[in-house]
C-alpha cells in the first residue's frame, strides 16, 4: 500500500452492495422511493417540519396577524373618534350661531357686532365626548374673551364667566324687545 492511498477505498459501499444507486433507492418494502418535492413557495418551506413545528409557526404567525388586526383596529378607531369630535366642534360653533325663528339675534352676530372691524375666533375644547359638553372660547379682539359651556345633547350654551353672562343677557334683552332695539 502506498502512502497516498486510502486505506478504506477498497471497502465496498452499502449502496452498491445492495445494488442501488443513490438515484434508484427503494423503501423497506421493496417499491421505490420517491424524493421529497421541493416547496412551491416560501410558505411552504416555512410550513415544512414536524407536527409540532408546523403547529408552533402557526401559532406564532397567527399572534401575528392577531397584532396587526388589533393595531389597524385601534387606528380606525382613533381616526373615527377624531372625525366624531371634529364634527361636535362643528354643532358647538353652529349651535353658538343658532336663533329660535322668534329671536331677532344670535349670540354670534352680538359678538360679531360687539367686535367691529375685528375678526371673531372661537376655539372649542371637548369636555366629555360621553355627555356631548364642550367649551368653546371666542376672542373678539378685546382683552377679555368669551366662555361658553355647549351641551350638545340639550342644545343648551351656558356662561362660564361674567363677560360671557353679560353678553347672553343682552341677546336676550334684545330678542324680547324685538325689532325695535335692532
Amino acid at each position: 500500500m502506498t502512502q497516498n492511498e486510502n486505506p478504506l477505498s477498497s471497502w465496498p459501499h452499502l449502496d452498491d452492495a445492495q445494488g442501488a444507486s443513490s438515484n434508484d433507492a427503494r423503501a423497506p418494502s421493496g417499491a421505490p422511493q420517491q424524493e421529497a418535492p421541493e416547496p412551491a413557495n416560501t410558505l411552504e418551506a416555512f410550513l415544512g417540519g414536524s407536527p409540532g413545528a408546523v403547529a408552533l409557526k402557526l401559532v406564532l404567525m397567527s399572534l401575528v396577524v392577531g397584532a396587526l388586526m388589533i393595531g389597524i383596529l385601534g387606528l380606525t378607531l382613533t381616526l373615527l373618534q377624531q372625525r366624531f369630535d371634529q364634527g361636535d366642534y362643528e354643532r358647538a360653533i353652529l349651535l353658538l350661531a343658532a336663533k329660535a325663528p322668534t329671536d331677532q339675534v344670535s349670540i354670534n352676530e352680538e359678538m360679531v357686532r360687539r367686535a367691529g372691524a375685528t375678526p371673531v375666533e372661537c376655539q372649542p375644547r371637548l369636555l366629555s365626548s360621553f355627555r356631548g359638553t364642550l367649551e368653546v372660547t371666542c376672542r373678539t379682539g378685546k382683552s377679555e374673551p368669551y366662555r361658553f359651556e355647549v351641551d350638545l345633547v340639550r342644545k343648551a350654551v351656558q356662561p362660564q364667566d361674567a363677560a360671557t353672562r353679560e353678553l347672553m343677557d343682552a341677546v336676550a334683552a334684545r330678542n324680547k324687545a324685538g325689532p325695535a332695539l335692532r
